[in-house]
């Protein structure tokens, strides 16, 4: 058996054994065609390893070595700086790190490198952004030192005495009624204040002192709502003082003499003695003299006590009053009373001119004249007459007119074109009518031409016996027979010289 034979070269690529190949061995065999061409490589690799090792040898000259050193090369990594040949010293150093920030990467360059650094949160270490302010909410910033010490300077302990200087302490909810508790003995005071306070909502802005004891009533001093210009919170001795004070420096001012009457807001009652002091400009209702009675009302404020005035005329059948509106203005003066004569005018104007009423009096009321068609004066009575004009007469033609005549007679309404009572002028008379009433016979067939078979009559008609004869000449026998018949309808019904429906008489008048 022998060897290969090996070849100094570099076989550009190794042949690979196909299924298809047959099997055959020897020098140009195929199945030794591959391991010969590895085999070339191997002699190649040997021969080029052997040449560079005789080339840096210790035997060989500086030159060759130098050589070897000026081709060789060092170079620096990323991050690094530095390398070259190795014909001189080198020197590999670390890159100038970046500047890290919050927003930093981990990366590596040519010349330089930087990390990437971890935000703390509540469940990891890392860095933090320091904020200078205690209104913040951020969950992963950290509070800076001068945000330490105002906290640690302004905070409120949870026991002992505590101080707050030039600062507002603020307690509470404003969506709750209760703001401040403050144990006292078995149980608490608290503080209540209206959720809903604005000055919009009616009767909100005001707050509570209350005592609250467990299975006790709530004992509480409830403040109503305050006013758009403010309260005054009065203890009794001031109260008093106040009243007394006032009450002195009013004392002489219950006659009145040349004051305005907007300007008397203490309560009271004053008098004023002369009508020339009772004037429009001083706010009188009336340029009387009279009796003023000052009251408290709703719109009282600290300086004007009363609010409410009552005026009464001294001769006359008056009552005046006013008061302040929710502006603090006096309202103009209202009459609340009506003299009879005042009462009577105003019935008498609440009837127009002309209209017709009956009365249950035998003479005229006051304002009214009997309707008895009477000529009457047209200058003493000129509403009437402008409002009847001459329908019912023309009087003299000049200077009287005549009143409609009632006397006796049915009411009926005008027609007006209704066609019901047609041709019908307004203020007319008509006569009385009845319905024509109608009637009739029948001869009958009878013999002897009787009328009738026998005598018989109902209703409105009679028998008559002006023609009455007996009959004997038939089976009668003597039979009385009518001849003739009267109608009277006052046989069943009332009757009268006039036709009328059930009435009473009463007073027929027109207003004047």
């Amino acid at each position: 058996m022998a060897n290969l034979t090996e070849t100094n070269r570099w076989e550009a690529g190794i042949y690979q054994l196909e299924t298809s190949d047959p099997v055959m061995g020897g020098p140009n065999g195929i199945d030794n065609r591959a391991p010969r061409e590895l085999a070339n490589r191997t002699l190649w690799l040997k021969t080029e390893l052997a040449k560079a090792v005789a080339q840096i040898g210790a035997n060989k000259t500086e030159a060759a070595q130098a050589y070897a050193l000026k081709t060789g090369q060092i170079t620096a990594g990323a991050g690094l700086t530095g390398g070259g040949t190795l014909a001189a010293n080198r020197t590999i150093s670390l890159g100038q790190p970046a500047d890290l920030t919050e927003t930093s990467e981990s990366v590596a360059v040519s010349d330089t490198h930087s990390h990437k650094l971890p935000r703390a949160s509540s469940t990891a270490r890392g860095i933090v952004r320091v904020a200078n302010t205690l209104t913040g909410t951020a969950t992963d910033d950290a509070l800076s030192a001068a945000m330490g010490k105002k906290l640690a300077d302004e905070k409120l302990g949870n026991s002992g005495d505590q101080t707050i200087t030039d600062g507002t302490l603020t307690v509470g909810r404003a969506n709750t009624w209760n703001k401040i508790i403050m144990p006292s003995g078995r149980g608490n005071w608290i503080l209540e204040t209206n959720p809903t306070a604005a000055e919009n909502v009616a009767d909100s802005i005001r707050f509570n002192f209350k005592f609250e004891e467990p299975g006790k009533k709530i004992k509480a001093l409830r403040f109503h709502a305050i006013g758009t210009d403010g309260e005054t919170v009065a203890y009794q001795s001031w109260v008093m003082a106040k009243a007394a004070a006032t009450a002195a420096v009013k004392a002489d001012a219950k006659r009145l003499t040349d004051e305005d009457l907007n300007s008397i807001t203490f309560p009271g009652i004053y008098g004023q003695r002369l009508n020339v002091n009772a004037t429009a400009e001083r706010n009188y209702p009336t340029k009387k003299a009279g009796s003023l009675l000052s009251m408290p009302s709703a719109y009282n404020s600290d300086t004007d006590i009363a609010s409410h005035q009552i005026y009464i005329p001294f001769d006359a059948d008056e009552i005046w009053r006013r008061g302040k509106d929710y502006s603090g203005n006096w309202t103009a003066w209202a009459k609340i009373t009506v003299s009879p004569a005042e009462l009577t005018a105003a019935v008498e104007s609440s009837v127009p001119s002309g209209a017709v009423m009956h009365f249950a009096m035998q003479s005229a009321p006051t304002g009214w004249l009997k309707a008895d068609g009477s000529a009457v004066s047209r200058t003493q009575y000129p509403a009437l007459f402008a409002a009847i004009g001459t329908t019912f007469g023309v009087g003299d033609g000049r200077t009287t007119f005549n009143l409609p005549d009632l006397r006796g007679e049915f009411v009926r309404g005008w027609d007006d074109g209704r066609a019901i009572d047609p041709g019908r002028a307004f203020g007319s008379a008509q006569g009385d009518a009845i319905r024509n009433i109608t009637g009739s016979i029948d001869t009958g067939g009878n013999g002897g031409h009787q009328l009738f078979d026998e005598a018989t009559a109902t209703g409105a008609l009679a028998i008559s016996q002006r023609r009455w004869k007996a009959w004997t000449s038939d089976t009668q026998d003597g039979r009385n027979n009518p001849a003739a018949f009267d109608f009277d309808a006052s046989r069943v019904v009332p009757t009268a010289a006039e036709n009328r429906p059930r009435n009473i008489a009463l007073l027929a008048c027109i207003k004047i």
